[in-house]
């Protein structure tokens, strides 16, 4: 079991813009459990479909504009199948 963290800038309030819509559609169509938070979205499953999915997401939010893709990985060695997880970024 992996999990991961992604963010994706420029950050905005107000609306989600293109990137971060298409982004998490990604990711809510992968199969992979999902969080989404106010600063960050979190995704765990089988560290190899983890990995699949942060290159599909990156590619598709640079592709609708995103200006970068923060992404954290950890795996299940550092505890991550008790806690997960807190924010650390921007909403993505």
């Amino acid at each position: 079991m992996a999990y991961a963290e992604f963010s994706i800038y420029p950050f905005v309030t107000e609306r989600l813009e293109p990137y971060v819509t298409a982004a998490l559609i990604e990711a809510r169509q992968s199969g992979l459990a999902v969080e989404v938070g106010p600063l960050g979205t979190i995704v765990r499953g089988d560290l190899t479909a983890v990995l699949d999915l942060l290159r599909r997401v990156q590619d598709v939010a640079f592709r609708h504009g995103a200006a970068s893709v923060v992404t954290r990985v950890a795996g299940a060695e550092d505890g991550a199948d008790q806690a997960g997880p807190g924010p650390t970024g921007p909403a993505a």
